[in-house]
């Protein structure tokens, strides 16, 4: 799973810069998905980590995969229309707050449990959100 994570990252992000949609985020994806995969598949082979190796694979791993859904939905929407656009932007904004609360609850020594249950809601919205956008793209664009 790690490098089929990896490798569809890599040809996400190759796919964006040739595309010249998001082109940093494909470079940052084609840059930082071999040496995430190289990492995660190092701990995977090894049987105790310290904490803070382990944040940083929880990191590794997030960033990886926020990279990927903002990618991959981006190849699939299309500008044209205003449902999906929205739908990306919302996708956008919720990976990013994401991202942000995972580094905070991942990095602090004690996150309350508020921060943990938020996140949990967080997760399920955007993969609500990133399942929804093609789908109201596709009803849009025939008119229901």
């Amino acid at each position: 799973m790690i490098v089929l994570a990896c490798a569809a990252a890599v040809l996400a992000g190759t796919e964006l810069v040739a595309r010249r949609q998001l082109v940093p985020l494909g470079w940052w994806l084609v840059a930082t998905a071999p040496a995430e995969a190289s990492t995660l598949l190092v701990a995977n082979w090894r049987e105790h980590v310290s904490r803070s190796y382990g944040n940083g694979l929880i990191t590794a791993t997030a960033l990886l995969l926020s990279g990927l859904v903002v990618a991959t939905l981006r190849l699939v929407v299309h500008e044209e229309s205003g449902l999906a656009r929205a739908g990306f932007a919302a996708v956008v904004v919720s990976t990013v707050t994401l991202d942000i609360l995972a580094l905070v609850v991942t990095w602090s020594h004690s996150p309350p449990e508020e921060a943990s249950r938020a996140l949990l809601s967080l997760v399920f919205l955007t993969l609500l959100l990133y399942a929804a956008t093609p789908v109201a793209q596709r009803l849009s664009d025939h008119g229901v």
